[in-house]
């Protein structure tokens, strides 16, 4: 114990000469039972008090909201409205490609193959006509969808330093005994998270939350119209069982989302605070004990890594089960239609073209959801 308490004086001092903290340095230099306890144990490191706490997704909402329609630039506001301009535009034709499939294929059908026309309200068109329409509104969707994010970039790009320079100043104005306490490698992991968080929840809040919505909406409404209530029905019950299911599976794996953020930012924080007092550690031949700090925490994230693939493989095979069963009844009804003459081949065409897009939507949903949480998580920290 004597010689253990020599050893803090002399550390404390060197590294007073070096202009370390003498609490980084006891941290640093004397072995700790709670490190080698296991996964998960007292001695994990953590986020520093001063910028812990969850924060209620209403805020976050608003903070997000705020960025994507700045004051007092009319320029990005502009870059907003034309953004969204072009993914209305893109959900719309996106929607409008399965009907011209469905032209296509009854014109060719044996009833009117001998016509070698077809007629899309007061304008005839051929069969080739109906073929090229079918490729520009497919090139359409494609020219809009991408400039939609090339239009957002600068939004997106303003919104994200905003959020890291406002970060920056809160560090800055924070009290000096957070300062000298600082772990620099887990606070500098948690701001890169923070900001990257930030950008992604913003666009899967304007590109994805609402989009997904409308495209729902539209696909049901047609289905509606073009096919029955069952069709409708069908996809209703997919549409609650996906959501379901999503909803279950992500909540369970936010606990393991959190041990892997507080594994992540405690091995980067070993990482920078170890080089940045390498002479102290040097001095006192604590290389192997470092060794295993790092170690240990990188077995844990990678344990936690693991366990997160596997529940998303498991998530993802779920999500599939629900499209496939639906999918498959709904093409039983179309077929039963077909064969008792209430519908054409096209109608069946149009009918599994439409649940395509409503189960493509719906992949989004589910992870238009893990974003949400996931990028929650880590503004978080």
């Amino acid at each position: 114990m004597r010689q253990q308490l020599l050893h803090v004086g002399f550390s404390a001092a060197h590294g007073a000469a070096f202009g370390v903290s003498p609490s980084l340095i006891r941290m640093r230099c004397f072995p700790s039972s709670k490190c080698v306890r296991g996964f998960g144990g007292r001695g994990s490191s953590r986020t520093p008090k001063a910028l812990r706490g969850d924060i209620p997704m209403h805020r976050v909402v608003q903070t997000v909201g705020r960025q994507l329609w700045p004051p007092g630039h009319p320029k990005l506001k502009l870059l907003v409205v034309c953004s969204v301009t072009c993914m209305v535009i893109a959900k719309a034709t996106r929607v409008a490609v399965p009907f011209w499939f469905k032209t296509i294929v009854d014109t060719l059908a044996p009833s009117s193959a001998a016509a070698a026309g077809a007629v899309v309200g007061a304008v005839p068109l051929g069969v080739f006509g109906l073929v090229a329409a079918y490729g520009i509104t497919r090139l359409t969707t494609s020219l809009t969808d991408e400039l939609k994010g090339a239009v957002f970039a600068p939004v997106g790009a303003h919104a994200a330093t905003q959020v890291l320079m406002g970060l920056f100043e809160k560090i800055h104005g924070l009290d000096l005994q957070f300062h000298l306490s600082r772990q620099t490698g887990v606070m500098a992991k948690d701001i890169d998270r923070g900001s990257r968080a930030f950008w992604s929840l913003t666009y899967v809040l304007l590109f994805m939350a609402i989009p997904t919505a409308f495209e729902i909406t539209l696909v049901c409404g047609i289905l509606s119209a073009q096919a029955g209530t069952k069709f409708v029905a069908v996809a209703a019950t997919a549409v609650v069982a996906y959501v379901g299911w999503t909803h279950w599976v992500t909540t369970w794996r936010v606990k393991i989302r959190h041990s892997y953020n507080a594994a992540d930012s405690a091995l980067g924080g070993l990482l920078v605070d170890s080089l940045l007092n390498f002479e102290t550690i040097k001095y006192f031949g604590r290389e192997a004990y470092e060794l295993e700090r790092v170690g240990c925490k990188a077995r844990e994230m990678n344990y936690l890594t693991a366990r997160l693939d596997q529940s998303l493989a498991l998530l993802n095979f779920g999500q599939q089960t629900i499209f496939t069963v639906a999918a498959t009844v709904s093409l039983y009804f179309a077929t039963c239609g077909v064969l008792a003459g209430a519908m054409t081949v096209g109608d069946l065409v149009l009918i599994d073209a439409l649940l395509l897009q409503l189960y493509q939507p719906l992949s989004w949903l589910g992870m238009l959801y893990r974003e949400i949480q996931s990028s929650t998580q880590n503004m978080q920290a």
